[in-house]
């Protein structure tokens, strides 16, 4: 059986959390990096385009590239993770 994502390159605000979720950063830590609310992390998330400046700042907080957002794809992190742990180890 195959499994398929649908992409969902231009949705920031989707790739955001997800990338947050995967780093296991919950919503109030990620507002208190930035200096924000949690609902406003929360309205950042549900928002397709966010503006380079969030972004920015987004990024900095989780401490990964911009274009780790821009670019997130979930095969992308299925693939990184089913080459990197085999039979619970880690290939370096």
């Amino acid at each position: 059986m195959e499994t398929t994502f649908e992409a969902k390159k231009s949705d920031f605000g989707y790739n955001a959390k997800r990338l947050r979720e995967i780093l296991g950063v919950k919503q109030e830590k990620l507002a208190e990096l930035m200096g924000v609310s949690q609902q406003t992390i929360s309205r950042f998330e549900q928002t397709p385009q966010l503006d380079d400046e969030t972004l920015d700042k987004i990024a900095a907080a989780l401490t990964i590239p911009v274009d780790a957002i821009k670019n997130f794809s979930e095969e992308g992190v299925i693939s990184i993770v089913g080459n990197t742990y085999q039979d619970e180890a880690v290939s370096y």
